[in-house]
């Protein structure tokens, strides 16, 4: 909280206690499903990432692209139950405040996206193909975890506190990253205000499968294409 600027907004200090407070009640069929389910993924390049160390970059690829799987397959119903809660008891205009930082953040954020291009072109054996992939696999994961913070206020029916939110990502955030970012965003707040709390595996399965089709159809156009196996863990 140090770190992050939050110690000392009590307003702000009030949403994140609430939050960590509310994770052991957000228990539920659900939340136990999805320690059931296993999703590795498997990319492969359209194109040759590296003119000398390519495997070394496709694995860098995928394990990228696992991490961003399985938080948005796997932790996103603990996240969403766990801010269902939080609004519902009455802590909304604190995890609102909270959240609006974030959203902000994310814009002023936007004024580093040209050193990582930057350290993209620098990688002189990377291909236009790599630089592009590898952007695109960093617009993603640096902004769609925002779908498991707004998500709630959509399904809270807290629809004006969700559209001030989406405001400074629609302004300020998505028209600075590669274009799908914002179609990807909003296809995620549609799957998790699906998610119900007695989903069993195999329901949360095909969840799974939809949140990997939402990324796949995202960094297609980049040059990636996203293969992932979905498994139910014997138990």
């Amino acid at each position: 909280m140090v770190k992050e600027g939050y110690w000392g907004d009590r307003v702000t200090e009030t949403a994140l206690l609430a939050h960590e407070h509310a994770h052991p009640l957000a228990e539920n069929g659900t939340t136990l499903a999805s320690r059931q389910i296993a999703v590795t993924v498997r990319p492969t390049s359209q194109q040759p990432l590296d003119s000398t160390e390519e495997a070394a970059w496709q694995e860098k690829l995928r394990r990228l692209l696992q991490l961003q799987v399985d938080k948005l397959c796997l932790y996103a119903p603990r996240e969403v139950f766990t801010n269902d809660i939080v609004l519902r008891e009455g802590f909304g205009d604190a995890l609102h405040t909270l959240d609006m930082r974030n959203v902000n953040n994310a814009a002023q954020g936007i004024q580093a996206r040209p050193s990582l291009v930057a350290s993209l072109a620098a990688e002189a054996a990377l291909t236009d193909a790599g630089r592009a992939s590898f952007l695109a696999v960093a617009d993603l994961k640096a902004h769609l975890d925002l779908a498991l913070e707004i998500a709630s206020f959509h399904r809270m029916g807290r629809a004006a506190q969700a559209r001030s939110l989406e405001r400074v990502l629609e302004t300020a955030v998505f028209p600075a990253l590669v274009p799908v970012t914002g179609l990807a965003y909003r296809a995620l707040v549609r799957r998790y205000q699906a998610l119900t709390p007695d989903m069993p595996p195999d329901a949360l399965a095909g969840f799974a499968g939809q949140i990997v089709t939402i990324l796949a159809d995202a960094l297609q156009p980049y040059g990636v294409d996203l293969g992932a196996n979905i498994e139910i863990k014997q138990v």
